[in-house]
């Protein structure tokens, strides 16, 4: 049986019996020396978890989620962005930590700090619940420490302060457009914008985009393929996730006219917007060293998505049928749609009230 005492100077030591020899540590706080006893205790019993630390756990759901991967069952971009903020803020933090000796209170100390806040530690969070789950349905630990406190799962939940969606006014597009043309950013950064704007197509979809999906006779561009990363961290297409990803597009008579006066600028090229290389644009250093620096300059502070919620919010502005809107952008179910702008849809009362007086 191991128990903890006070010393003179304040520590606290552990002492217990092991192989009818006595043995002892030394901690400076008492929750750590109880968390200790309590990993002794389960390891006395049997119980595996004693020894098991929070990175082999960790390493064990990764190792599961690659197959995942292989099977096509995960995508490797979702993979990696788990990887990189479970590695980030969970194993390089307290990695070598047995998970035996971290009890509910060591855990709501640990969301409580400030970068909990923050949308890469919220993945982190809700992997590492995610591995902590599957310790329990394998028998590894007999329940998961960071759910139920407060007899709410919700109550300990780091929070995410979402920003509001912005959506871009005329004068501001304008601003962004003209910016984009100055010699310090790349010469695809112009057309590039212009095409999410008009499109509304999400990032990806115009990472991959080649010219074969663009006839610019017709003014129809065919989404086919979205860039996404490999295990191996390298950029490839693939096929959209969804059926209705899969679409066509028409375009204004002005944008085909600046797609072709971009295409002859590089008649060579097999995609539409490639890096320096000729290559698939990396989404991180296109947003680092490109899209964050241009929209700083001009005083926002939006994420590339607003421009396909600008898209969207100028058909509705426009009165454009909620079903097209739709297929523009991709949207499994006319639901999303709703779900996701709707709200814009209110700004229609005044006039939906009229109808029937003209």
């Amino acid at each position: 049986m191991a128990s903890v005492r006070k010393r003179k100077d304040g520590s606290y030591e552990l002492r217990w019996i092991e192989n009818r020899k006595r043995k002892s540590r030394y901690f400076a706080l008492k929750r750590e020396a109880d968390a200790e006893k309590v990993r002794l205790s389960k390891l006395s019993s049997g119980n595996e978890s004693g020894n098991l630390t929070v990175k082999e756990l960790v390493a064990s759901y990764l190792e599961r989620q690659k197959k995942r991967v292989e099977l096509n069952k995960l995508s490797p971009n979702t993979y990696l962005t788990r990887e990189i903020n479970l590695r980030k803020y969970i194993v390089d933090e307290i990695g070598e930590l047995y998970i035996a000796a971290l009890d509910r209170k060591y855990w709501r100390t640990f969301f409580e700090r400030p970068q909990a806040k923050s949308r890469a530690f919220q993945i982190a969070y809700e992997t590492l619940r995610a591995v902590l789950n599957e310790a329990v349905l394998d028998g590894l630990i007999d329940s998961n420490p960071i759910a139920g406190i407060s007899g709410s799962r919700s109550s300990m939940r780091p929070t995410h302060d979402k920003k509001p969606r912005h959506i871009l006014e005329k004068h501001e597009v304008e601003m962004i457009l003209k910016v984009s043309d100055s010699p310090e950013y790349p010469p695809y950064l112009r057309p590039l914008l212009l095409v999410a704007l008009h499109t509304g197509a999400r990032q990806g979809e115009l990472f991959a985009l080649q010219w074969d999906d663009i006839d610019l006779s017709k003014r129809r561009i065919k989404i086919s393929r979205s860039a996404t990363m490999d295990l191996d961290g390298q950029v490839v297409d693939k096929a959209p996730k969804t059926k209705s990803s899969k679409r066509d597009i028409v375009i204004s008579h002005s944008l085909a006219d600046s797609l072709e006066e971009w295409h002859r600028e590089q008649p060579d090229s097999r995609l539409v917007f490639p890096n320096a290389n000729g290559l698939m644009l990396r989404s991180a250093n296109f947003m680092e060293r490109v899209f964050r620096p241009l929209v700083r300059s001009c005083g926002y502070d939006i994420d590339f998505h607003a421009l396909r919620h600008t898209n969207a919010s100028h058909m509705i502005a426009g009165g454009i049928n909620i079903k097209v809107i739709q297929h523009r952008l991709g949207h499994t179910s006319i639901k999303t749609t709703l779900d996701t702008y709707g709200h814009l849809l209110v700004d229609s009362q005044d006039e939906a009230a009229e109808v029937m007086e003209t």
